[in-house]
């Protein structure tokens, strides 16, 4: 069992679980962060849809889901996702204009203790707002 918050039992930090918001949750061995539904602001400026710290005492495997309303390929925007981890970018993936996106696509990751993560996303093509978001569900492991 991941010790989040100390002790000898999951989540022990109490609390129910939230729901959406840039932070993670923990609920026993698992984490989850549902950016919900956000909208791009203006052409090449970057939205923050997730931002964490993971535990120091523990490391996180799990999976990222962009979320895109370009799931038609109809917008005619560029939509780019950075993830950064300890303030560096990690990887950039782009929902690009003539896609058709897959949501069941998804990345793989592996998060260190102390490791403080940020997920990103911007139009690149027009300043017209396009709704947006991130999932991220993993396993944790002390």
């Amino acid at each position: 069992m991941a010790l989040v918050g100390g002790g000898g039992a999951g989540n022990v930090g109490g609390g129910a679980p939230a729901g959406v918001g840039t932070s993670i949750n923990y609920v026993g061995d698992h984490c989850y962060v549902y950016s919900g539904i956000v909208n791009t602001s203006g052409q090449n400026n970057d939205v923050t849809l997730a931002e964490f710290s993971t535990a120091s005492n523990s490391y996180i495997v799990g999976f990222l889901n962009p979320v895109s309303n370009k799931i038609d390929g109809t917008s005619g925007d560029d939509l780019i996702f950075r993830l950064f981890v300890n303030d560096e970018q990690i990887s950039a993936f782009v929902i690009d204009n003539n896609a058709t996106f897959n949501l069941f696509e998804e990345i793989q990751l592996l998060f260190a203790g102390d490791s403080r993560v940020k997920i990103t996303c911007r139009n690149t093509s027009s300043s017209t707002a396009r709704e947006v978001g991130v999932i991220f569900t993993g396993r944790v492991y002390a």
